[in-house]
């Protein structure tokens, strides 16, 4: 078998979300002009439709263990992982055979890994603690966004901002497992100011259609559901404030000019946006039992002044460097090089 000389580890589902794939994805395709890749997902299959007509060579599996024994099987000189956990003992007998890298900065291992790319320049407090601790590439040059996202410019952003009713999206993830979208929903509705509501759904969104599209019908705002895929970004473009889970949303729209609410779900979490949110391009809610409550009356602030938007968006203007994928590649491309020389 020929040897695949970097192989990624992502892991997609109903309960992971698909932003692990989506980043994971971005790289890849800066990759394979520049070493053989190989692509493995464990998950249910639900973000297949991402990569089908990609030509990126890719394996399903099920179980870590399965993966883990492809890997093994392939011997590959690095293997990148983007996920948020993975089983000790298979990631230990990978360690043994390949160098380690992750994307993600709340991986399980992330400790054990010899290279982290990380969007921020900010680091989790007991990242200090560790005796041994990989090789961060930090800062915003890292973010891994579409190569297809585009800035929005400053006089259609005043336009929208200038509308009679102000428009919100709402992006929660690819399945918003806790379905926060609905509960938000209920709470803009009891608003007596009226918005344009733009409601991306994930791909991997399995909750009751049904309950949604009665929300909408009994609701008072202009409510317009929308598919999340890689034209999302062609809709929510449109949108004044986005309410978002954090994650890669938060950094897209960072970079196309659009001020966002996080609405975090982890503890611990918030060292993620803490640039984004001292430079002025979001603000952030800490995990609670009234965080939609307070992202409503951040809502209802912002559209009684809507200079603070203005403000916002010209915060985040340039603050996001285009090319990161393109940059990561490189860098891993660099690594690689490396260990065959």
């Amino acid at each position: 078998m020929t040897t695949t000389e970097i192989v990624f580890l992502v892991r997609a589902s109903v309960g992971d979300g698909l932003g692990h794939l989506v980043r994971s994805l971005c790289v890849v395709r800066e990759m394979v002009f520049r070493a053989r890749v190989r692509l493995i997902v464990l998950g249910d299959l639900s973000g297949e439709h991402l990569i089908r007509d990609t030509n990126i060579s890719w394996i399903h599996c099920s179980t870590d263990t399965q993966a883990a024994g492809i890997v093994l099987e392939t011997k590959p000189k690095v293997v990148v992982f983007d996920m948020l956990n993975f089983d000790e003992r298979e990631f230990e007998r990978i360690c043994n055979c390949s160098l380690t890298v992750s994307l993600s900065p709340v991986f399980s291992h992330m400790a054990k890994v010899q290279h982290l790319f990380h969007r921020t320049v900010y680091e989790h407090p007991s990242w200090s603690g560790s005796p041994i601790f990989p090789k961060i590439h930090k800062g915003l040059r890292y973010a891994i966004l579409p190569s297809w996202l585009k800035r929005l410019g400053s006089p259609q952003y005043v336009e929208q901002v200038g509308e009679s009713k102000l428009s919100v999206g709402i992006s929660m993830g690819g399945a918003d497992a806790p379905n926060r979208t609905l509960a938000l929903l209920k709470r803009l509705g009891q608003s007596s100011t009226r918005f344009v509501v733009w409601v991306a759904l994930g791909d991997a969104y399995v909750h009751s259609y049904s309950e949604l599209l009665e929300c909408a019908d009994q609701n008072r705002q202009e409510i317009i559901f929308i598919k999340s895929n890689d034209s999302m970004w062609r809709v929510l473009r449109n949108s004044s404030l986005i309410v978002c889970a954090g994650g890669m949303t938060t950094y897209e729209s960072a970079f196309i000019g659009i001020p966002t609410i996080n609405v975090m779900q982890e503890t611990g979490w918030s060292f993620l946006f803490h640039e984004l949110d001292e430079h002025g391009a979001c603000v952030t809610i800490a995990p609670a039992s009234d965080s939609l409550d307070q992202a409503v009356k951040l809502i209802l602030e912002f559209e009684q002044n809507r200079g603070k938007l203005l403000t916002m968006h010209r915060s985040s203007k340039g603050l996001i460097p285009k090319n990161g994928a393109a940059r990561v590649a490189t860098e891993l491309t660099s690594i690689n090089q490396k260990l065959h020389s």
